[in-house]
């Protein structure tokens, strides 16, 4: 475990304080809604990088449940990262790097998003203007899950006498987060008896062996493979698209590559491609696209040989994590997971993912309940 950090200083306080002020005085003189959305990411980040609650009620209309569960799933973040920080038990990035926000045009869209929520009701009635926008951070940095770097965001504002509150906020990915009906407020020590079992389990391993004729697993190779493609696809392999959820077909890209010999990309892995686990140029099968098919076919015996992990201590290059929601409904199946993830970089643990496309800390996984898999050989 690494020393306990020293108490934030005096210093450290103060600058919070005067950002926070600079960033609520922006709002003062009746910006425009690009000008809204720009502060808001700016609060989330400010927040997220002090490890203090920040008040959104400036930029979003907390009248609206969605929008109150998104104050609450941030301040549920930062919680999460404080814990995680104050008690040394994994990296969080304290750091904050630059970011630009550019708006687009909704024939730009690359998804069906505007069709599909032509039956939804987000709580707003629909009511307001719709801006969307890219978020592009620097290349091989991790930055705040709401920012969401290099997926197409859709936010809804709606005038409030002179100022533009935020009534909807939509990115891949924001499902998974607040947009449950569940979410509530956690005393400390309740998240933190759940963070030392979290990464303090120990490991379950497999009980198989390889076989002499076994292909070993690099997961440095598959890890090397992810930073280079997780930003920006591998156009030699098929795109599920961020609206049905690349996630799993990229991290089967990546552990094909932890098969190989370094080469990244490497086109002569398709030959350990098999019927239950393949991906061409229409399409992937189940196994390879969807998150609970890979991991049944990963655990299932052959050929792919796995350890399965008991928690996140000592997680490794190109180990697998899968994640789902902790607020399930009396319907939902625990056993349901929906996204999967790659640890690139075990000291900081950070992960690589798709939908959205981009790198994520563990410290920033919250409400989610996880398991872990590491690729150990092929037969």
């Amino acid at each position: 475990m690494e020393p306990k950090p020293e108490p934030e200083s005096p210093e450290e306080g103060d600058a919070f304080w005067e950002e926070l002020e600079a960033l609520t005085l922006s709002l003062e003189d009746a910006p425009e809604p690009e000008e809204v959305i720009r502060t808001y990411l700016e609060l989330q980040y400010l927040g997220y990088s002090y490890l203090e609650p920040v008040d959104l009620g400036p930029v979003l209309d907390l009248n609206q449940e969605l929008m109150r569960n998104l104050q609450l799933w941030q301040d549920l973040l930062i919680q999460r990262r404080r814990l995680l920080y104050d008690s040394s038990l994994c990296y969080v990035e304290r750091e904050r790097f630059d970011f630009d926000l550019t708006f687009i045009t909704p024939e730009e869209l690359t998804d069906g998003r505007l069709e599909q929520w032509t039956s939804y009701d987000f709580g707003d009635k629909g009511e307001g203007v719709e801006y969307h926008f890219v978020v592009t951070g620097q290349p091989g940095k991790a930055y705040p899950p709401l920012l969401a770097p290099n997926a197409q965001h859709t936010v809804r504002l709606r005038p409030q006498g002179e100022e533009w509150k935020i009534t909807f906020h939509y990115f891949p990915g924001a499902r998974r987060k607040f947009y449950s009906h569940f979410l509530r407020e956690r005393e400390d020590d309740e998240v933190m008896e759940e963070l030392l079992q979290e990464l303090e389990q120990g490991d379950r391993y497999t009980t198989q062996g390889p076989k002499d004729t076994s292909i070993p697993y690099r997961g440095i190779f598959a890890a090397r493979y992810a930073l280079e493609f997780a930003e920006t696809p591998n156009p030699d392999f098929y795109q599920v698209g961020d609206w049905n959820g690349n996630c799993m077909n990229f991290i089967s890209q990546c552990v094909l590559h932890g098969f190989g010999e370094g080469r990244v990309p490497d086109s002569t892995l398709s030959r350990l491609m098999i019927r239950e686990w393949f991906s061409g140029g229409g399409g992937g099968t189940l196994a390879w696209e969807n998150v609970d098919y890979f991991w049944d076919y990963a655990t299932g015996g052959e050929p792919l040989r796995c350890q399965v992990l008991g928690g996140a201590k000592g997680l490794r290059a190109g180990d697998v994590i899968q994640t789902r929601s902790d607020y399930l409904r009396e319907d939902e199946d625990p056993q349901d997971f929906s996204h999967s993830l790659m640890v690139v970089e075990p000291h900081t643990l950070t992960l690589a993912q798709n939908s959205p496309a981009n790198l994520i800390y563990f410290s920033d996984l919250v409400g989610t309940h996880k398991r872990y898999l590491r690729p150990l050989y092929m037969d």
